[in-house]
């Protein structure tokens, strides 16, 4: 019966995959696994992890260990850019999530970011007044528009089964770093934002007559790799 209940899970962990194009928010990281950081100074450290602090939902403090022993504890505001791996569970149903629907989209690119680790950087939150650490939602297309997960958003309704969602689910909210700047953005002002973010591309204008909040990453995966 467990197996046949595990099965079950794995089916609806793929079909859940099948309709996500962003890398899912995730909130478990591996400890036996190397991460690294890199500090507002330039330095960087690889270490494993040892404990994540948060706070509403915003990293505030890394506790790990270095590859040579030594115990280290830092706070996030002191952290420009921060690679984690994820815990298997969280690799599966996320990871591969973000792997299948960038293939899907047409091409990868999986030389920039490794694609063992998940990504934090230091952001400017200008409506919010506030700097943290948002997680990088299209590592693999993210060179003219980074997807910075909001965790200030809402979600969208979604179905479910046993209590694992299939689909629905969207936040109503990210944080798109755009020319060096980094704004949030809500489903609600698409239909205003689509053209300004996109004017200087007309195939893609052409492409996307009729746009929709929940293809915002196939209109910036298009954005980056078709656009001048």
């Amino acid at each position: 019966m467990k197996k046949q209940y595990f099965i079950i899970f794995l089916f609806f962990c793929a079909t859940k995959a099948i309709c996500q194009d962003l890398l899912p928010p995730l909130e478990h990281f591996s400890s036996k696994k190397q991460a690294y950081l890199i500090k507002k100074d330039s330095t960087r450290i690889d270490f494993f992890l040892t404990d994540l602090d948060r706070k509403k939902g915003l990293i505030v403090n890394v506790e790990g260990k270095t590859t040579e022993g030594k115990k280290f504890e830092i706070k996030a505001d002191q952290i420009l850019t921060l690679a984690v791996p994820p815990s298997d569970l969280s690799k599966f149903i996320g990871i591969s999530e973000s792997t299948r629907s960038v293939a899907k989209l047409g091409r990868t690119n999986t030389n920039k970011l490794n694609r063992d680790l998940v990504y934090f950087f230091q952001e400017y939150a200008e409506d919010r007044k506030v700097t943290a650490l948002l997680q990088l939602l299209n590592p693999d297309f993210s060179d003219k528009i980074a997807i910075y997960h909001d965790p200030w958003a809402t979600e969208t309704m979604g179905f479910g089964v046993a209590g694992i969602p299939i689909t629905g689910g969207i936040d109503k909210s990210y944080y798109l770093k755009v020319n060096g700047k980094t704004k949030r953005y809500f489903k609600k002002d698409y239909d205003d934002e689509f053209e300004k973010l996109f004017k200087s591309c007309p195939e893609l204008l052409k492409k996307y007559k009729n746009f929709a909040w929940r293809d915002l990453p196939r209109h910036v995966y298009f954005f980056d790799t078709e656009c001048e």
